[in-house]
């Protein structure tokens, strides 16, 4: 499902966020056309709020997103603009897949 991302899409990020923003993980992101998937790896079991800034990769100002675990199951989605913030439950030491889809004519879904 993500192997486009990794063959055709472009490396956006690849580092920790800032702990001292409260921001407990490691995010990893990868730019396809109109899509972004941002690889989440919590350090702590609370809830990590993600700070967006998605204008300057895809333009427009609402996105759709969802959120899959390691098991490729959809634990959470809906709409976010674009420098809103996303948060992801779970538990720490797993990874989250975000996938990020700019929504068409800028409104929301």
């Amino acid at each position: 499902k993500y192997l486009p991302y990794f063959i055709d899409g472009i490396m956006v990020s690849d580092c920790p966020v800032d702990m001292e923003r409260d921001v407990p993980c490691r995010i990893t992101g990868y730019q396809k056309g109109d899509s972004l998937l941002l690889i989440v790896y919590k350090y702590r079991d609370e809830e990590a709020c993600l700070p967006l800034d998605l204008a300057p990769y895809l333009g427009g100002q609402y996105y759709s997103y969802r959120i899959c675990n390691e098991e490729n199951q959809m634990i959470a989605g809906g709409s976010v603009e674009a420098n809103g913030i996303i948060s992801v439950f779970g538990e720490k030491d797993a990874l989250y897949m975000v996938e990020l889809f700019r929504e068409r004519d800028n409104e929301r879904v």
